[in-house]
């Protein structure tokens, strides 16, 4: 028989194994020239803690950047104490060069978790997500922004842009020229909402694309790249340009990218999604309906 012992508590969470070793953040220097030698990886958070999420529940795609400045890295770091029972995940910083165990907070304010930082396209803003609840792993995530140095440093108290609004914050991006793109789950999928530092809260949204995922936006364009699945198709890569408009909301063009089972999906009769609601005793429920292949609304099933 064979088994497997565990010397701390936090070794598993829900159905993922967190195992025995720590996630750390590695810096080497890059070379482009093919036939230059590289340097050895050198371990920017070392000491008996992960710099990484132990858990895809604090994850939002992109938990680590490296601060304007190209000399520090900002990350989302597990509970300094207490992992086991803690949700106070935060968002630190270190050199690369850095040798300490000690990586400074900058988020000791917030006692519930944080996780995602990215800075804007200018590098004047670090936004990341929130919630407010200590210990509680359901609890909503915002988006804060603040101000902050090209080394990574924050200035000022982080506003919350999404405060005002009943959706929890999934994936972000910054968007030259329109402000944050984010996912929040609604009616069954997750569409693309938009806001904007310093403008009335959530003066923007858009739900052109019913579930989209895996944000990437360039620096000089109001593009954004992703994953759009469906009911009815495999993910595929998308386009999205966005531009804003004036009470009519924001505009939105989408482009298919990637057409991997196009042949495929020629040779099956897949039914098409639809949505309803329906009343139920406390408001409206959202659901969806696939017929059956071959339906025939003239017939009685």
């Amino acid at each position: 028989m064979k088994a497997k012992a565990f010397t701390k508590l936090f070794y598993r969470h829900w159905v993922e194994y967190v195992d025995d070793k720590r996630q750390h953040l590695f810096v080497i220097d890059y070379q482009p020239d093919a036939s230059a030698r590289a340097s050895s990886p050198h371990d920017a958070t070392p000491g008996d803690r992960d710099s990484y999420p132990t858990s895809t529940t604090f994850s939002s795609g992109d938990d680590f950047t490296f601060t304007p400045d190209s000399k520090h890295l900002v990350f989302t770091a597990v509970p300094e104490k207490n992992e086991s029972w803690s949700t106070n995940y935060d968002i630190c910083r270190v050199g690369i060069t850095n040798t300490s165990t000690k990586w400074e907070c900058l988020t000791k304010d917030n006692k519930a978790a944080d996780s995602g930082p990215k800075f804007s396209p200018d590098g004047k803003r670090l936004a990341w997500r929130v919630q407010k609840t200590a210990g509680y792993e359901a609890d909503k995530w915002d988006i804060v922004v603040a101000e902050c140095k090209p080394d990574g440093t924050v200035e000022g108290n982080p506003d919350n842009l999404t405060v005002s609004k009943d959706l929890s914050v999934n994936e972000f991006a910054w968007v030259p020229g329109i402000g944050l793109a984010f996912t929040a789950d609604e009616d069954g999928g997750t569409p693309l909402f938009l806001v904007s530092p310093g403008s009335p809260p959530f003066r923007q949204t858009t739900k052109s694309i019913p579930t989209l995922s895996s944000l990437s936006s360039p620096s000089n364009s109001a593009d954004l790249v992703g994953i759009a699945p469906s009911l009815d198709r495999p993910p595929e890569v998308v386009r999205v340009s966005l531009w804003l408009k004036n009470q009519d909301g924001p505009g939105a063009y989408t482009h298919q990218l990637s057409h991997t089972n196009d042949a495929l999906l020629a040779e099956l009769d897949l039914a098409k999604p639809s949505s309803v609601k329906v009343k139920i005793e406390d408001g409206v429920m959202q659901m969806w309906i696939l017929k059956p292949p071959g339906f025939d609304e003239k017939k009685k099933w």
